[in-house]
């Protein structure tokens, strides 16, 4: 019986094989597993999300997450000042699936006050509401920058009178929060400290 002619050529780090046997190719790969497996991880990447985190996104974003170190029970004092002298106390609660954060203030002398504070993903900033029981609205927007919550607004008083002003959230340690807001009556030139507090985390 005449012997078949068998020919083999080898590719590159011998991973590919070649054989030819009386007229018929039959080629075999050395790395399929490992390209079967790469396969499957790109279909793993490009899964869709789970349906917790469509149903539920702000468990998730990161920018959402962004004001967690003012969640807490606090009690308040002037920065710079001894502790012994209370402005108020302020409860911050997450809501809504972690897509709001809710502010419950109350003052030392009277007088309490609310805000929800949220990041719209459709603009990608923060907004903060505040309502006071005087009547105070202020609409905030702003964002996470240099280590600290930045918020800006402008109001308009009854006269017509323009005010600007910046709210800013410091996390100075794990259980202290800087707030401090600021306001400006004459377009930004200067500015005056409204309130500067220490909120120092009640345990």
């Amino acid at each position: 019986m005449r012997r078949r002619r068998q020919a083999c050529a080898r590719g590159r780090g011998a991973l590919l094989v070649i054989c030819v046997l009386a007229g018929g190719a039959f080629a075999s790969t050395a790395g399929a597993q490992a390209a079967q497996a790469s396969q499957t991880s790109r279909q793993a990447a490009q899964s869709p999300p789970s349906r917790q985190a469509v149903r539920y996104p702000c468990r998730t974003r990161p920018e959402s997450h962004q004001l967690d170190f003012w969640v807490g029970r606090w009690r308040v004092t002037p920065w710079g000042a001894p502790d012994s002298i209370l402005l108020g106390t302020s409860e911050i609660t997450p809501m809504l699936e972690h897509c709001a954060i809710l502010e419950s203030w109350t003052g030392a002398k009277g007088g309490t006050g609310k805000s929800l504070n949220l990041f719209d993903a459709g603009t990608g900033r923060w907004r903060q509401l505040w309502v006071a029981d005087a009547g105070v609205v202020t609409d905030y927007t702003g964002d996470f920058r240099d280590g600290a919550m930045r918020f800006g607004a402008e109001s308009r008083d009854a006269a017509g009178h323009v005010t600007l002003r910046r709210l800013t959230f410091t996390p100075v340690a794990a259980d202290t929060v800087r707030q401090l807001i600021e306001t400006s009556a004459d377009g930004g030139k200067t500015w005056a400290v409204g309130f500067d507090g220490r909120y120092v985390r009640v345990k």
